[in-house]
């Protein structure tokens, strides 16, 4: 019997895998052959892998429900690799699976959606930012102010600053 370690990031531990000898596959397949398929699959994972009890059940513990049986799901397949015998079928399915599933198909078509959202949204923006900005309308001086600016210039004037307000002196 071997052990093949493999380091799963989802539980954040390493998944340590044992790989039978032919026999004893025989064994466990005659042992398991009347249970149902989910209780046959944890059957076969507490069987192959080495560290289900210490370290990947707490692991499973901290995941939600989804998550925790995809990574089942992997571990199971992982143990199918390992171990042909176990489940032959399943072998052959994962040796000539392409490489992208409907799943990821869909889960890519969402990410383009997705995409497509942004690069509208970030469009939008950058339109905002970039528009091309009125001008101000210059408020007219009347005539009254015009004439007493005119006056207080040709005088000698000097401006103090008293709380925030300018103010002239004229001499």
């Amino acid at each position: 019997m071997k052990l093949y370690q493999i380091y799963v990031p989802e539980l954040a531990t390493y998944v340590k895998y044992k790989v039978l000898d032919p026999e004893s596959i025989e064994s466990l397949i005659e042992e398991l052959d009347n249970k149902s398929p989910k209780n046959f699959k944890l059957a076969v994972l507490e069987n192959v892998i080495y560290n289900v009890k210490p370290d990947i059940t707490e692991s499973l513990r901290m995941m939600s429900r989804e998550a925790a049986e995809r990574c089942i799901d992997a571990m199971y397949h992982g143990c199918v690799m390992l171990n042909p015998g176990i489940d032959i079928d399943l072998w052959i399915e994962l040796a000539y699976a392409k490489n992208i599933s409907d799943k990821d198909i869909k889960e890519i078509e969402d990410l383009s959606a997705i995409e497509s959202e942004i690069a509208k949204h970030l469009q939008s923006q950058f339109d905002k930012r970039h528009q091309p900005k009125t001008k101000q309308k210059i408020k007219k001086i009347t005539r009254q102010k015009f004439l007493r600016i005119a006056r207080i210039s040709s005088s000698k004037c000097y401006w103090a600053r008293r709380s925030n307000k300018f103010s002239c002196f004229c001499t």
